[in-house]
């Protein structure tokens, strides 16, 4: 079973966390001392919401605080790329397939 955000079916919840938190573009608001940035990054597996600021005159960035952020629930959804669902979806094709190909057939033959 996957993960549903944003109507995309992901393979696990990490990836469908990964969409979520991706999503989001840093904001920045300037300063008359230079500007701070609001922004979701990726450290070492987690997802951190994190402000920082960076100075005007010497371009140092400086961070104030960093927070882990929990990702949120995600509705459960069958994924695709799973190898048994994609195996089982092309047999029920298939097999529609064929039997209709027989029945044109018989048909065809009964003429």
């Amino acid at each position: 079973m996957g993960a549903l955000f944003q109507g995309v079916c992901y393979a696990d919840a990490a990836q469908a966390a990964d969409a979520y938190f991706g999503s989001n573009a840093p904001f920045i608001n300037p300063t008359p001392s230079g500007v701070e940035v609001f922004q979701y990054l990726l450290d070492s597996g987690e997802w951190i919401f994190q402000k920082s600021s960076i100075d005007n005159l010497t371009g140092t960035e400086t961070i104030h605080y960093q927070i882990v952020q929990v990702p949120p629930a995600f509705p459960s959804c069958e994924n695709p790329t799973d190898p048994v669902t994609a195996f089982s979806t092309g047999m029920e094709l298939g097999s529609a397939v064929a039997v209709t190909m027989d029945i044109a057939w018989a048909i065809r033959r009964i003429r």
